[in-house]
């Protein structure tokens, strides 16, 4: 809910032994937590030490003691500042209240964490919590208070901050809390989603290593398609210098196949990528239908692949770019009309080669607008996820599904897998 939306309430709970009171202040929600005694009386006069008609007596609490139950002279009331947090580090627990100090020690406040998995009663939850769960239940003055009973699970988190300090939080400290407190304010920007309806299971697709399944469980589990496009990345990067290994390992003993295989081998990673893709990618009508649906995104098209071009763009050339584009806009990059735009021979493994060179360089340079924010290369904004996720991302699962499931590397692990076997101990 808005926090916002609870202008003003006041409610007790025995079973914390506080009174909470919510007021919008200024357009900033605060809350008084005032912790209270109950009273006990007998015959009218105080025992053990209980407050007698509201006064002290014999050791009981003076200047702020409670009377009737209700605070009396600022007795332990504080009052807090509301800041709703909409997004926590994934490193953090989120079982206990955590402090909030500033640099001189001093305690400014405390995060009261969401997420529970269980619901709880009140009387499990801390006194921090409760504030929590009263922002989230309650949302007008008219609600009763929770009931104490009854299990509730708090789902947002919340800094409180004591209100002494709340203004230097909100000025010099709320929009840095993710560097020093591993959390944000900000209402983050909304994940692109798209409508799957149905989906083809792939056979014959190997995973070659573990770091493999490892980057593949990362990117399922990425919760933005930035981040899951470099995942998906570096399951073909992580082949690079693997893919040489198996030759050595698996090539005939001569000077001349090491020789040839050396040759191969590079240590630039475009080169790299490009090599990969024209020794494994054989089909590339997957591939051409994704770059058809380009023209979607417009203008950013040319922009990240044009105007931001690196001399690895095998259509860097104006008009190579202008003809190639026309195509794009028609939605038609068969062989028949590359070739009309002499953008490759009319052969059947040219014109697979010209599509993987453009794919390559497509993949190359959204994975460096992504890992690398400098002068020179595009930068994408949040808004940019869909053009990732439909181009990118597609044109990645095309590169990735046909490389691991292609028969001669696959030959080659189990050459490998044989050969370990052997020698193994």
């Amino acid at each position: 809910m808005d926090i916002n939306a609870l202008t003003q309430g006041t409610f007790e709970y025995s079973s914390h032994d506080v009174t909470l009171s919510f007021e919008v202040i200024n357009g900033d929600m605060t809350v008084k937590i005032n912790e209270y005694l109950e009273v006990y009386e007998e015959d009218g006069a105080a025992e053990d030490g209980a407050a007698e008609d509201g006064a002290a007596e014999d050791g009981a609490a003076e200047d702020g003691a409670a009377e009737d139950g209700a605070a009396e002279d600022g007795a332990a009331e504080e009052e807090y500042y509301i800041f709703e947090i909409y997004a926590v580090s994934s490193m953090i627990k989120s079982e206990v209240d955590v402090e909030i100090k500033n640099e001189d020690g001093e305690l400014i406040g405390f995060i009261c964490f969401g997420d529970e998995l269980v619901k709880k009663p009140l009387n499990q939850y801390t006194k921090i919590k409760l504030v929590g769960l009263n922002l989230e239940y309650i949302s007008d003055i008219d609600n009763t208070s929770l009931n104490e009973f009854e299990p509730y699970v708090l789902n947002k988190s919340y800094a409180l901050i004591h209100s002494q300090f709340a203004s230097e939080y909100k000025n010099t400290l709320l929009n840095s809390s993710g560097i020093w407190g591993g959390f944000s304010h900000s209402i983050a920007d909304p994940l692109y989603k798209t409508c799957v309806s149905e989906i083809v299971a792939m056979s014959g697709i190997k995973l070659p290593t573990i770091e493999h399944e490892n980057k593949l469980r990362g990117a399922v589990s990425s919760n933005n398609g930035f981040d899951r496009f470099l995942k998906k990345y570096h399951m073909l990067e992580l082949l690079y210098d693997y893919i040489c290994v198996l030759k050595l390992k698996t090539m005939e003993s001569s000077i001349k196949s090491f020789r040839r295989v050396m040759q191969e081998y590079s240590r630039e990673e475009f080169k790299s990528l490009k090599l990969l893709l024209d020794d494994y990618v054989m089909n590339v009508d997957g591939i051409v239908s994704v770059m058809e649906s380009a023209d979607e995104f417009g203008t950013l098209v040319t922009d990240v692949f044009h105007v931001y071009s690196k001399d690895s763009n095998p259509i860097k050339d104006e008009a190579k770019w202008n003809s190639f584009h026309e195509l794009l806009v028609e939605r038609n990059l068969s062989l028949n009309k590359c070739k009309s735009k002499n953008l490759c021979q009319n052969n059947n493994e040219k014109y697979r080669l010209f599509i993987l060179n453009v794919a390559t360089y497509w993949i190359y340079r959204i994975r460096c607008s992504i890992a690398h924010n400098k002068i020179g290369e595009f930068i994408f904004e949040p808004e940019n996820e869909d053009f990732v996720v439909e181009i990118g991302e597609k044109l990645l699962d095309c590169v990735i599904s046909q490389v691991l499931s292609n028969l001669e590397l696959k030959e080659m692990f189990d050459k490998e897998a044989q050969m370990n076997a052997f020698l193994a101990p």
